[in-house]
């Protein structure tokens, strides 16, 4: 990896005084920046990160669409057991007061 990168600073270095230094302290650099450092200086490799970047984001956008109508799923469930409930407390009310009433016109 070293000596790819050492390629592409001294291709850069007439035109680039980052390149030079780079290129001059390049013995320095851990082998995870020079990846860093190649992926930069290769337009092969930053146009294979973009790709990748942009199959992310389509993943990334299809993730939050299932996540939306799961989400929507959930609130129409909650809405129909939020009615059921009140259904049935209504129900219960009803048959009490009918019950109270039964009671008191028989007292």
């Amino acid at each position: 990896m070293k000596n790819q990168v050492k390629e592409l600073l001294i291709q850069k270095k007439d035109s680039n005084s980052v390149a030079r230094n780079m290129l001059e302290f390049i013995d320095f650099f851990t082998d995870a920046e020079l990846s860093d450092i190649y992926a930069l200086l290769s337009a092969n490799e930053i146009e294979k990160r973009k790709e990748i970047l942009l199959r992310n984001i389509a993943e990334y956008e299809d993730t939050i669409e299932e996540i939306i109508k799961i989400g929507l799923k959930f609130e129409r469930f909650k809405t129909i057991m939020m009615y059921e409930a009140v259904r049935k407390q209504s129900r219960e009310s009803l048959n009490n007061l009918k019950s109270a009433l039964n009671l008191s016109a028989n007292t």
